[in-house]
């Protein structure tokens, strides 16, 4: 009978902190999470075109948008533009320190047509390259990455530019890569260096040394 008694006093127990527990879970709060908070900023905050084509962000912390009526970039809390680009359909970005490089085109079926690379600083233009006919910039790939030189996607091949060279001698003095795949869809300098490409076959890797392209994934 005792038993009995003290098996029913300990289950009593048992159940009455059960159910606290889950009140006390049931008033418990908890807040947002950084990752769920989302703003959308459209025209009618100073957008240049709703639809964005690139994103970049500078090391001063200023974000940069491609759209097709031109370059815009945030800050100080508000939309602004880039006033010599304004109106040009900017298609691709690359970023390093605070240095942007802009690539504006014609969009005229698979290549964009009569390319140019901006060098953007402080939110100004400081030197314009046109990209040569024979170099074919393949529309709606992300092509364009900024290290020391500029890496472009371009006819089937990714290229380096060193961009300190003067004007003509820039594409010029291009090195091909001889990468040679026609399904790259984009290409990214990692933040501890190297040069990546996604492509349709997997993501690939440049040997610097050795002056090739080895498969990172799948291997």
């Amino acid at each position: 009978m005792k038993q009995n008694l003290f098996s029913t006093l300990c289950f009593a127990v048992v159940l009455c902190c059960v159910c606290r527990g889950q009140a006390s879970m049931r008033s418990q709060r908890v807040g947002t999470f950084a990752q769920e908070v989302r703003v959308n900023y459209t025209e009618a905050d100073g957008l240049l075109d709703n639809e964005v084509q690139a994103l970049a962000v500078c090391a001063s912390g200023e974000v940069y948008a491609a759209t097709r009526a031109g370059l815009g970039f945030y800050a100080q809390g508000k939309w602004q533009t880039v006033p010599s680009l304004k109106g040009q359909a900017v298609w691709m970005l690359a970023c390093q320190g605070n240095t942007v490089v802009a690539l504006t085109g014609r969009s005229g079926g698979e290549y964009l047509q009569a390319c140019q690379i901006h060098i953007v600083k402080s939110q100004r233009v400081e030197r314009l390259f046109p990209v040569p006919d024979q170099f074919r910039v393949r529309a709606g790939v992300k092509g364009m990455a900024l290290d020391t030189e500029l890496f472009l996607v371009a006819s089937n091949d990714v290229y380096a530019l060193n961009l300190k060279e003067t004007d003509d001698a820039v594409f010029a003095r291009a090195r091909a890569l001889n990468l040679q795949n026609p399904d790259i869809r984009q290409i990214a300098v990692h933040q501890e260096g190297g040069l990546y490409v996604a492509a349709r076959s997997g993501l690939l890797g440049y040997d610097a040394q050795a002056q090739c392209w080895t498969p990172v994934y799948p291997q």
